[in-house]
């Protein structure tokens, strides 16, 4: 005698309701999951980037505050001026000038920065460079047309940073730079 197990039974019933809860708990269980999961990757990220973006602002107001510091050492030097506008200068004046110039520049926040190159040029075309390794890969009329040099000319006494697709300089000249 061979026992079926039909519709209506008890066995059926239990296995049936069994089934459906386990399938229940199942998914309520993964959605669960996959809500909670997404608040915690959601807030951590969010806190990761904030984190990420605080810190590249204070790098940046950092790097511009030492940029300031550069730019108001080189404008109240009379280094510079004499440097600039001292063409009535011996040669042995020049040499000590220069030289203190470029003790003022080693000396400055611009010795934090390895990558920076500390360009100064007057409107006669008399130019300094604080990075020995490097030359000018343009000639320096070309320099001073430049936007860089315009935004200075227009807005004397105030820092001015003007983004410019290449640089000035050899080592710059295929690469974007902040003039």
């Amino acid at each position: 005698m061979r026992r079926e197990i039909h519709a209506n039974s008890l066995v059926f019933k239990i296995v049936i309701t069994v089934t459906i809860g386990l399938v229940f708990l199942a998914v309520s269980i993964g959605a669960i999951n996959m809500t909670v999961s997404k608040r915690v990757f959601v807030d951590n990220f969010a806190m990761t980037q904030r984190k990420a973006f605080n810190q590249i602002d204070y790098q940046f107001y950092k790097f511009f505050q030492d940029v300031t510091a550069i730019v108001s050492t080189v404008t109240r030097s009379e280094n510079v001026e004499k440097f600039l506008m001292g063409a009535d200068m011996d040669d042995v004046e020049t040499m000590n000038n220069s030289y203190l110039l470029e003790r003022q520049i080693r000396e400055s926040k611009a010795s934090n920065y390895s990558q920076m190159n500390v360009i100064i040029m007057g409107e006669n075309e008399k130019s300094y460079m604080n990075n020995i390794a490097d030359v000018f890969s343009q000639p320096k009329e070309d320099i001073l047309r430049s936007r860089a040099a315009k935004s200075a000319r227009e807005n004397r006494n105030k820092i001015i940073c003007q983004y410019e697709e290449t640089g000035f300089t050899e080592n710059t000249k295929n690469t974007p730079e902040i003039g």
